[in-house]
């Protein structure tokens, strides 16, 4: 009898620990919700607002409105501090063409990778004039590309 009772007791604590692992495990959730960006370009650079970055995943941009004939090149940043105004380039020398409403990116950065846990997405017009773009952003992604 002894010895059943020490057998359940052990199967129940490892199912507990089965249970508090994977619970910990499924409950883990990245940075990935998208956040609405509004860029009005004016001959300079425009960033998204600053947010945490959780993982090393790529960062996601999508471009849903932009002005006729205008594109811009995107690329990830790093800051600091949330107060922080010095974008830090993190995007390993890639950046990103936004030419038309519905082209996205998942972008290559190395923000965790250099120790820094705060990411946007910085913005550059291709031409000098003004315009505008809108769209979606995360500094995570599901994916993990």
């Amino acid at each position: 009898m002894l010895n059943r009772v020490k057998k359940f007791m052990g199967a129940t604590m490892l199912a507990g620990m089965m249970v508090c692992t994977v619970g910990g495990i499924t409950t883990y959730a990245n940075n990935n919700v998208d956040t609405n960006f509004s860029f009005q370009f004016q001959n300079k650079q425009s960033i998204t607002p600053k947010r945490a970055k959780t993982d090393t995943s790529k960062m996601y941009m999508k471009c849903t409105s932009l002005s006729s004939g205008a594109s811009y090149t995107a690329h990830a940043v790093a800051y600091k501090s949330y107060s922080d105004k010095v974008a830090i380039d993190c995007s390993a020398g890639k950046t990103y063409l936004f030419d038309s409403k519905g082209k996205y990116h998942y972008m290559t950065n190395l923000v965790k990778e250099r120790g820094y846990s705060i990411g946007a997405i910085a913005a550059n017009p291709n031409y000098g004039y003004k315009f505008s773009a809108s769209g979606k952003w995360s500094p995570d992604n599901v994916n993990k590309y």
